[in-house]
């Protein structure tokens, strides 16, 4: 039986919003690891999760059981 294999990456990019404060210096590290956690609990891997005090980067795996808007709108609602 045919059988189709894929691997997407995706690389996610969100701003904290302006009238937000920025992240502070001694938070960083633990959100980070926060988001991650909160990327792995959609289903997918998360690989890499960086960024600075007004925005976050996330480079995970899309799992192939969930659509991106859900892992986009869990990772912003849990997070904010």
């Amino acid at each position: 039986m045919p059988q189709s294999l894929c691997k997407t990456y995706i690389h996610l990019i969100f701003h904290v919003k302006t009238t937000s404060p920025k992240i502070q210096d001694d938070d960083i590290d633990r959100i980070h690891s926060y988001i991650g956690q909160l990327v792995n609990n959609t289903g997918c891997i998360d690989i890499q999760v960086g960024g600075v005090a007004d925005h976050v980067h996330i480079l995970f795996i899309l799992s192939k059981d969930v659509a991106l808007s859900y892992v986009v709108e869990e990772i912003k609602r849990n997070s904010s």
